[in-house]
């Protein structure tokens, strides 16, 4: 997702006439995008600057320093330029009671691909690097998006914990504190967009819901080209009341050249704190944070769970708690404990920072522990036709759960619905457990049910949930289902509360995998909340059947296309009976495994007796092969006409250069050829192409008329070989001639410029004629 762009100048291109000349950061624009959700998130959530008193004591906001680099190590900002930007900040935000530090160690990120960043690769770079609950900023040498060079940007609320910076506007002074201050809900002092001048009213009667909604700012017409080399306004633009603007060219969060941007006014900072206490509190305001990791959140009692550090920061040493279970605290690092009653059971992590300090996570109800079932069920039917969920049902590590029955079913009046919508516990994992169910023995549980679910907004790829249905008995727990609340929509993404229409509702059936090992199956539905929208289940149905189950079928793709080394790998059941599988419907075989095949559509059939069911399958291909490529020989050099990731050049078998070259010098003579490929590993190879000699004038052979029209004549007084390519390597004509006058055709031939290769037993010459018809 791109982050909340309005493309906007910090440092403006300066009017020759009335502007300083500023460096070269003033040519480059902030990217931040104020988006409507971001925008109505804020309008919704935002604690009134009015009733919030700044704390005398600050708030500690950690920031995480990603500092990207050439591959080689070297370039990227220097750790002395990130101390002092980061003074300049704290000097800024202390009068917002904010105080910023750098969190743990900095992350360098040795990578040309990102070393002169482009909103593109945001992805790429910051998924598996971003650190929770801090300010990831990345320095970048440039920062682009696409074709603009931007100073850097940040996200509003909602969004990613993130911010990309250019290198040479970090060290300027100001564009860092600009940027944090939109991640704390500051927009531009001209208000929300850049279309035109702003909203707000110079008589301020607007001031709290148009242009930065700050009152003492005044309002500000945008001033790009509007400032001179003194910091003076130099516009004469007036509201719609007929009054002329006034606005303060110093303010930080302006569009004022960067040389006179040098204050926030008391309202900014209020509402910066406000922004912080509203919606980035969570924010880590220690230089370590204890965290972990459990492998399984329900068990059986004896069955093993692991623990995972998964801590950030400066720390010791730890100290896990485990009330009643086999370990009651533990230093490892990783420990494996069980349980022997069935229950509710919280975990405690405490590390021990390297400033004498601690910090803990407790985690009530971590883990629960289900009974072994007395008389499971040998089927299940719910229409969540009730008044309340039993909260027996319920398994919610820190007592979160915003699961609820709620009036808008598929069919019926009522469904089960994970109301993600307003959810403030981000992150959070719940559970409902359903009735456990009876050992199918060889026979397959099936599940069907109807479910609706959406997003918040395209304009953010963060707020999407996610709900799974998993089986366990008393072993590992498999997925049957899994949906994610963008690509398994059912419908149009909606910032308002999700409630579904009849035609918003899907249905599903899939098979319940099971331990043969385990004497029940034990199915629960998990949400994992992210801020998104509603999820809804109805008519939900588990029952033996008596029909062959497609179990999976898992789908390898073709890595090169015509490598024929696709797989289809097909798991199928029939209550225990043997079956057989087909990618045709006649000839089968009693495997499931189906290889070397080439991308497409195929058919599965799987058969059992007089029963066959069948499931369309595609194989995809990973990469196209590059073009087949082609050799000229002119010049005593060989050339490639082509270009590629990778070029080898064989001579006469034996491997001559790899060093990327798309022309080598004259080997010798005898057979060439040369393979290239593609960044995927695909590849293609050249025809043999021989040489019989070095390249020299071949005696008494004349070519003609040159350009040419409908035919061109060769005069020779021996015998040649003779092809006629055009610049691609395309060959048109090829053929022997003996000694005298001969016609060649051209009419296949379209107008162009096109090479004459000629091969005599004294010698090879490539001539160049024109072809006008």
């Amino acid at each position: 997702m791109k982050a909340l762009l309005i493309k906007i100048t910090i440092g403006f291109i300066a009017l020759l006439s009335s502007v300083k000349a500023h460096s070269q950061e003033n040519h480059k624009t902030c990217g931040t995008i104020l988006t409507e959700e971001s925008q109505q998130l804020i309008a919704d959530h935002l604690i009134s600057p009015h009733r919030v008193r700044i704390s005398s004591d600050p708030m500690r906001l950690a920031i995480k320093a990603h500092i990207i680099r050439k591959s080689d190590g070297t370039g990227g900002l220097s750790e002395s330029q990130l101390t002092s930007a980061l003074e300049k900040v704290n000097n800024f935000y202390g009068n917002a009671g904010l105080e910023f530090f750098l969190f743990g160690d900095i992350d360098y990120v040795d990578n040309d691909e990102f070393y002169d960043f482009n909103s593109d690769s945001e992805q790429a770079l910051a998924n598996e690097r971003d650190v929770p609950n801090t300010i990831n900023i990345y320095f970048a040498n440039t920062v682009t998006s696409g074709s603009d060079p931007l100073c850097g940007y940040a996200y509003f609320p909602g969004n990613p914990d993130r911010i990309l910076m250019d290198n040479s506007c970090t060290v300027n002074g100001t564009t860092l504190s600009h940027e944090i201050g939109h991640y704390l809900t500051l927009y531009h002092t001209h208000g929300k967009t850049n279309n035109g001048t702003t909203d707000e009213l110079v008589d301020g009667s607007n001031c709290e819901t148009a242009g930065d909604d700050v009152c003492d700012t005044p309002a500000d017409p945008n001033l790009t080209g509007k400032v001179n080399s003194n910091c003076q306004y130099t516009g004469n633009l007036r509201d719609t009341n007929g009054d002329l603007y006034q606005p303060n060219t110093e303010n930080v969060m302006s569009y004022a050249p960067q040389d006179c941007r040098r204050i926030f006014s008391t309202g900014q900072y209020s509402r910066a704190f406000s922004g912080y206490m509203s919606f980035r509190s969570y924010l880590n305001q220690k230089n370590y944070a204890a965290d972990f990791g459990i492998s399984q959140s329900i068990a059986c009692a004896g069955e093993e769970v692991e623990l995972t550090n998964m801590s950030l920061g400066n720390y010791e040493s730890i100290e896990w708690r485990l009330p009643e279970a086999s370990v009651a605290s533990t230093t490892d690092e990783n420990p494996r404990i069980t349980y022997s009653s069935p229950g509710t059971y919280d975990v405690e992590l405490t590390i021990n920072g390297d400033d004498g300090g601690t910090d803990i996570k407790l985690l009530e109800n971590a883990v629960k522990i289900i009974p072994q079932p007395s008389s499971p069920d040998a089927s299940l039917e719910m229409g969540f036709e009730m008044e309340e969920i039993d909260e027996a049902s319920l398994h919610s590590p820190g007592d979160t759960f915003s699961f609820s029955i709620e009036n808008a079913g598929s069919e019926s009046e009522q469904s089960f619905s994970m109301q993600f919508h307003g959810y403030e516990n981000r992150n959070a994992v719940d559970y409902y457990l359903l009735s456990p169910l009876e050992n199918p023995g060889e026979m397959d549980y099936v599940i069907s049910f109807d479910y609706a679910f959406t997003y918040f907004s395209d304009g953010t790829s963060e707020r999407i949930d996610e709900i799974n249905i998993l089986s366990k008995g008393c072993g590992p727990q498999k997925q049957v289902w899994s949906a994610n609340g963008k690509t398994d929509a059912t419908a149009n993404a909606k910032s308002q509360s999700f409630v579904p229409k009849p035609a918003e509702w899907n249905h599903v059936e899939t098979y319940v995998p099971f331990d043969p090992e385990s004497n029940f199956v034990q199915l629960f539905i998990e949400a994992k909340n992210s801020n998104g929208n509603n999820f809804y289940i109805d008519n939900l149905q588990i029952s033996y059947t008596s029909q062959i189950v497609i179990r999976s079928i898992a789908v390898t793709a073709e890595q090169c296309a015509g490598d024929q080394n696709g797989v289809i790998e097909v798991d199928a059941s029939f209550n225990g009976n043997e079956i057989s599988y087909s990618l045709d419907g006649e000839n089968y075989q009693s495997s499931g495994l189906f290889e070397g095949l080439s991308a497409g559509d195929y058919e599965v059939f799987v058969k059992s007796g007089n029963d066959i069911i069948s499931e369309s399958v595609s194989v995809n291909v990973i990469s196209q092969k590059p073009a087949k490529p082609s050799i000229i020989f002119s010049n005593n050099e060989l050339r490639l006409l082509a270009s590629a990731f990778e070029i080898e050049w064989y001579h006469n078998e034996v491997l001559i250069d790899d060093s990327g070259a798309t022309k080598i010098p004259f080997a010798g003579n005898g057979d060439y050829y040369v393979i290239v490929r593609n960044k995927s590993g695909c590849e293609n190879i050249s025809d043999v192409f021989t040489v019989l000699g070095s390249e020299m004038p071949v005696s008494s052979v004349s070519v003609y008329p040159n350009p040419a029209s409908e035919k061109i004549i060769i005069e020779t007084v021996q015998g040649l070989e003779i092809s006629i390519y055009d610049l691609t390597g395309r060959i048109f004509v090829e053929a022997s001639i003996i000694k005298g006058i001969t016609e060649l055709s051209l009419n296949d031939m379209n107008e162009g410029v096109y090479l004459v290769r000629i091969i005599s037993e004294d010698g090879i010459e490539t001539k160049k004629i024109v072809i006008d018809h």
